[in-house]
């Protein structure tokens, strides 16, 4: 796979879709159908976005002690080069999603894309503003990349996208403003406050969104801790142990050689906690699930809606947003219509194919004793016609008896032997036990019809 940038910023900072590039990932055959989990890094430019997504390309090989790669080589994937300006444009996806299994056992795909980094002294305020927004809109889990810690501009900062994308799906079926959000902080240079991982940064959290005793809080400052605290399990947030160290900078796209074996054993632990079969959370539109060739269907149509330098009116969001949902619950009626009637049609068609199944077998078989009764008729004509003229009157009517008796004997045995203990085709044995009545019915030609004429 590559990197295919779907989401571009043209000369005068206005948002293009690249619809062929978007097509091209998200309506590949064996991904189209599944329900699809977003992952989507943003932050401020130069923090390293890029670099923690190949990390995160390297799930699947999670479970090896090489999961990285080889030692001698960087990490490759999404682009990135050194230096202090930004290099990543637009909204850029990894061209194959993966295929995971979720902790019910549902078959998913993930998607991980990148973004451009915001404020960046190359881009407009209007520009990191609607790519921000339209992130927000697209995933399903976006992380937050911030350098050394986490300040309350930066919350303030989620805290505008988020409304914003609340506004634009909240009022539509009542869904929450993000479904995961994950705050990532590099670097982080206070361990013995609060430890790398998870827990500390957890705690870190708590601390920034707990009551300050010293100060009164503003109002801003309060209805920002009451936004993030009434949303507990929608977001998380993690510390990240400083990479190795070297003489030029090292940085993590550096060889892998070059990783700590501390800052290894924390980026696993990183990958595992937001792509963990448990921790995938599959995109939805107004609290609607969608694939991967529905969520393609909802970027094209709002991502014309950031082509200005002014983010869009959440009103005529709302109408485009409930107008993509009403055209997938058509579509699902559509589909559930179908397949009902297939399955109706299917179990029709199953009985008339079992009954003309049955007719047809039936008259087989008809044909079969009519067939027989014609051979048996005339076979037993012509066994009294050789028994009575030929065989009584060479041997004698006791000596033509005897030797129907032995015939009848041997062909009876045959057939048991046939049957018991060579487990041979049944048509075998009654051919053998047929044999021995006609012979039998020889005996009543002989003692009896003999007698008569």
């Amino acid at each position: 796979g590559g990197p295919v940038t779907v989401i571009r910023v043209n000369e005068q900072g206005k948002l293009t879709l690249d619809s062929g590039a978007l097509r091209s990932v998200l309506l590949q055959e064996d991904v189209r159908d599944l329900p699809v989990v977003v992952l989507l890094v943003a932050g401020a430019f130069r923090t390293g976005k890029s670099s923690i997504l190949n990390v995160l390309l390297r799930f699947p090989f999670l479970q090896f002690e090489d999961w990285l790669g080889e030692p001698d080589k960087p990490l490759e994937g999404f682009p990135w080069m050194p230096g202090c300006d930004a290099h990543t444009e637009g909204i850029v996806f990894w061209s194959h999603l993966i295929k995971a299994t979720t902790a019910y056992g549902k078959r998913v795909a993930v998607l991980l894309a990148d973004t451009q980094g915001s404020f960046g002294t190359s881009s407009s305020t209007a520009e990191s503003v609607n790519i921000c927004a339209l992130s927000v809109l697209i995933s399903s889990i976006q992380v937050f990349n911030v350098m050394r810690n986490l300040q309350l501009d930066h919350l303030q900062h989620l805290q505008t996208y988020y409304e914003y994308a609340k506004q634009v799906q909240g009022l539509v079926g009542g869904a929450s403003s993000f479904q995961l959000c994950v705050l990532l902080v590099r670097d982080w240079p206070w361990p013995k406050q609060h430890e790398f991982g998870w827990e500390g940064g957890e705690r870190l959290l708590q601390k920034i969104l707990g009551t300050q005793k010293k100060n009164k809080p503003t109002d801003e400052l309060r209805d920002l801790r009451t936004y993030f605290k009434s949303c507990p399990s929608s977001r998380k947030c993690f510390l990240m142990h400083p990479p190795g160290q070297t003489d030029d900078g090292f940085s993590i796209n550096g060889a892998v050689n070059g990783i700590t074996p501390s800052f290894n054993k924390y980026l696993r632990d990183f990958v595992w906690g937001v792509l963990s079969p448990s921790e995938l959370v599959v995109k939805t539109v107004a609290g609607v699930p969608v694939t991967a060739s529905e969520l393609c269907r909802f970027v094209e149509k709002m991502t014309p809606m950031f082509s200005s330098k002014k983010l869009p009116v959440p009103g005529i969001m709302i109408g485009k947003t409930a107008e993509f949902i009403s055209e997938l619950a058509r579509e699902k009626a559509l589909k559930t219509y179908r397949a009902s009637v297939a399955e109706n049609f299917d179990a029709i068609f199953s009985k008339f194919r079992a009954r003309h199944e049955a007719d047809r077998k039936n008259h087989e078989e008809k044909e079969v004793w009519r067939k027989l009764d014609f051979f048996f008729s005339y076979f037993f004509s012509f066994l009294r016609s050789f028994f009575h003229y030929f065989l009584i009157r060479a041997v004698g009517r006791f000596g033509a008896v005897a030797i129907a008796l032995l015939l009848a004997t041997i062909c009876i045995a045959t057939a048991v032997i046939v049957e018991v203990f060579l487990a041979v085709t049944r048509v075998l044995s009654l051919t053998a036990i047929g044999i021995g009545l006609a012979t039998s019915y020889f005996c009543y030609l002989v003692f009896f019809k003999a007698e008569e004429e």
